[in-house]
């Protein structure tokens, strides 16, 4: 294993690390379990990609019992993916605190561990956007119409927030060399 390799290593598996003691121990706020905010799958309510959140809408589209059909198999194989992906975590978690036993950290093992935990999470994403671009295609043009105005809608929002993000940013780095 060359240097550059075994640093991207090392840096990969303290990153992992980090990832795996941030979902060791979620907080409560509130009396609510509070998440991280996730991109992808955990993010959302039984949908993925441009799809999050269209649960929220589902009723509005008036799905026939065909659409609904494939609206159960999008949904059925999020949940599926999500328990895979939790189970995932899991394994690594497993496997981090064996190797943290062991005098030496075995770093190509943790490497492969991980290769294949991302190919396989990879696969359950493509199956997962497979089902919803079908669900999707079923639609009629009126129905493409709605969903497509809440994507928008969406990403209009999502657009604000990284200007506000950004604006943030930009305040408090201002503010620091002030301060200095």
């Amino acid at each position: 294993m060359n240097d550059m390799r075994l640093i991207h290593t090392l840096i990969t598996v303290s990153l992992l690390g980090l990832v795996t003691a941030a979902h060791a121990e979620p907080a409560s706020h509130e009396g609510r379990m509070h998440r991280p905010m996730h991109h992808g799958m955990h993010a959302m309510k039984g949908d993925a990609g441009p799809f999050a959140g269209l649960s929220r809408i589902k009723g509005e589209l008036k799905l026939s019992a065909a659409q609904d059909a494939k609206w159960a198999e999008a949904e059925a194989a999020t949940k599926a993916a999500r328990e895979s992906l939790k189970q995932q975590r899991e394994q690594m978690r497993s496997l981090m605190a064996a190797e943290k036993q062991q005098e030496i950290l075995d770093l190509a093992k943790l490497d492969r561990e991980m290769d294949a935990m991302r190919d396989q999470a990879r696969a359950a994403h493509d199956v997962v956007r497979g089902k919803w671009l079908a669900a999707y295609e079923s639609l009629t043009l009126e129905q493409k119409r709605t969903v497509s105005a809440h994507i928008k809608n969406k990403m209009a929002r999502m657009e604000a927030l990284r200007t506000k993000f950004k604006e943030r940013a930009e305040q408090r780095q201002k503010h620091q060399r002030t301060q200095s």
